[in-house]
Order: C-alpha cells, then structure tokens, then sequence
C-alpha cells in the first residue's frame, strides 16, 4: 500500500494548525516554522465516500510524526473537490476555507422524512386496511363500507 521507495522530504517556511469547525477548516494560529520530515506516497487508493482520492496530480502522504504511535494518512486540500468538498484561499487572512454541503443536505433529510410522516398519517384511514378491509375480514364478511 505504501511505496517507502518514494519518500519526499517536506519544508517549508509555514505551518498552519487547522481545526475542523461545522463545516469549515480555518487557521487558528498564527504562521510558525516547519521542520522537515520524511513522508511517503500512498500507492493504493483513499477511498472517500466511495471515490478514491489518490489519483490526481497530488499524491496522498503517509507520514509518522515522531512519538506517534500510528502513522497518518495526509490528503492534499487540492483533492477535496473529489468528494464534493470546496477550498477556498483567502489571500487577505491567509486562510484555507473547507467547506460541503453535509449538514445542509443531512437536515433536509431529516426534513423531508418528517413531511413523509405527516402525509402518511393523512391518508392513514383511507387506505383499505385503515377502513377495516384486510384480507380476513374480506375472506369473512365483505368489504367495509367507507363511513365518510
């Protein structure tokens, strides 16, 4: 899964700690200094959402920061848009904004089954068996006539 044959020596002049906020990843300190560290290409795929993220121009990075007991599968913020996520540099703040449509989507069904479960209950009692005639007594007796 891992190709150890292709390490990468990582640099750079600024380190950013994200956290993950509802649905948006923002910077919460200020730039610092990174040091370098060895990480490697994932070679097999990242599935996410059933898309695999490991196959576009940027590689997905395994890299085991030190004192960490397992290693960390790093996942370039270009191969967001995959899985139907949106980034979004801020040059002004120096800030990357995340953001999907989840919780939105997530609340709409939860909307829509509740809309599904009021109309339900309005035609509960027009239905045949909600007037009475289920196969029994229909075997048994007849129809049931609609009392409204």
């Amino acid at each position: 899964m891992l190709d150890q044959s292709a390490s990468a020596s990582v640099s750079s002049s600024k380190n950013y700690n994200y956290n993950y906020i509802s649905n948006e990843v923002r910077s919460t300190q200020a730039p610092t200094e990174y040091r370098p560290v060895t990480a490697y290409t994932a070679t097999g795929p990242i599935i996410v959402n059933g898309v695999d993220i490991n196959t576009g121009l940027y590689p997905v990075l395994n890299f085991q920061p030190e004192g960490a007991e397992y290693p960390y599968i790093y996942v370039p913020i270009a191969e967001f848009s995959k899985v139907g996520a949106r980034a979004v540099w801020d040059e002004a703040e120096q800030v990357i904004y995340v953001t999907t449509d989840y919780y939105e989507l997530q609340n709409r069904v939860k909307q829509l089954e509740e809309e599904n479960a009021y109309l339900k209950s309005l035609i509960e009692g027009l239905t045949p068996v909600g007037r009475g005639n289920t196969a029994s007594n229909i075997i048994s007796g007849g129809f049931t006539a609609q009392t409204k």
